[in-house]
């Protein structure tokens, strides 16, 4: 709007100062908020910028956190297993076995369930390996003793094998090895 167009249309000098003045503020005004909206919206691009950033340094945490959270899964599951296998060698060791190795090759261990004051399957384990394989358990002091009434002496000389045949114990060791 120009003063020009305002005289056109017959208004006063005066009515056309008012309306210039007034047109002034308006225009003032409208190019202020104009400014604010620019602002604003160079701060919304800025945040949405620091938005996306956040997001992926969220992305990044959460991932490390699922790494750190597998690692200690990891860790925990060894320490369980470590757990579980001296609990088995301590078992084994006190049912009389002479090497707890060679009844952990023996024994299924996957059918075993360990619990925190038991081995589930173990004591059913072991009495089957006392009935097949007697020779893999160390004698009891009242098995070795003589009782003094059957008169009979005894050897303290270790059983020799007879010939090219191996005995039991060595051809059952042989073949827990070299499975």
């Amino acid at each position: 709007m120009t003063r020009e167009f305002l005289k056109g249309l017959g208004l006063s000098d005066e009515a056309i100062e008012k309306v210039m003045a007034e047109y002034g503020r308006n225009i003032n005004q409208l190019k202020s908020e104009n400014e604010e909206l620019k602002e604003k919206e160079k701060s919304f691009s800025e945040l949405e910028k620091a938005k996306k950033a956040l997001e992926e340094e969220l992305k990044g945490a959460n991932e490390s956190i699922k790494e750190q959270k597998d690692k200690l899964k990891e860790a925990e599951n060894g320490f369980t297993k470590y757990k579980n296998d001296v609990r088995l060698e301590k078992a084994l060791k006190g049912a009389g076995f002479k090497s707890s190795d060679i009844a952990k090759k023996l024994i299924d261990i996957d059918k075993l369930k360990f619990n925190d004051d038991k081995i589930d399957g173990l004591d059913e384990a072991i009495e089957e390996l006392k009935k097949s394989s007697e020779y893999l358990f160390e004698k009891t002091e009242s098995a070795n003793e003589d009782d003094g009434k059957s008169g009979a002496m005894q050897s303290h000389k270790p059983e020799t094998s007879t010939g090219d045949a191996k005995s039991k114990m060595a051809s059952q060791i042989d073949d827990i090895f070299n499975n």
